[in-house]
């Protein structure tokens, strides 16, 4: 919470501060690793942006904004082929979203 309102204010730095906090106290959530990671983008920290991002886009394999997120940091650092793989992961279900198709399938319903 404290990280998305430094970051919707572009207080880069508190942001990260905040995000890291979040994702060392819970490792498995997925959002603080991406908003760590993007924050760190912002400020062009592409190369220590990837850790983080990695972690997201495990964490959150169906989360487009995730893979988008990477593959800039990815691309910036040098990385361009994973830059590349990641942006294809991320059309891939940006269009799935689009078509509506959901990311779990839907359960049979109990006679």
């Amino acid at each position: 919470m404290l990280g998305q309102l430094a970051r919707q204010k572009e207080q880069w730095d508190e942001a990260i501060q905040h995000f890291s906090r979040a994702a060392k106290l819970d490792a498995g959530f997925g959002d603080a690793f991406l908003g760590w990671g993007g924050s760190l983008v912002s400020v062009k920290k592409f190369s220590e942006a990837i850790p983080p991002l990695e972690i997201a886009v495990k964490l959150q394999p169906g989360n487009p904004a995730a893979h988008y997120t990477l593959a800039i940091a990815y691309s910036r650092s040098g990385r361009k082929q994973d830059g590349d793989k990641e942006f294809a992961i991320q059309k891939q279900l940006t269009q799935k979203g689009a078509a509506g198709e959901d990311a779990i399938p839907p359960q049979p319903t109990p006679n």
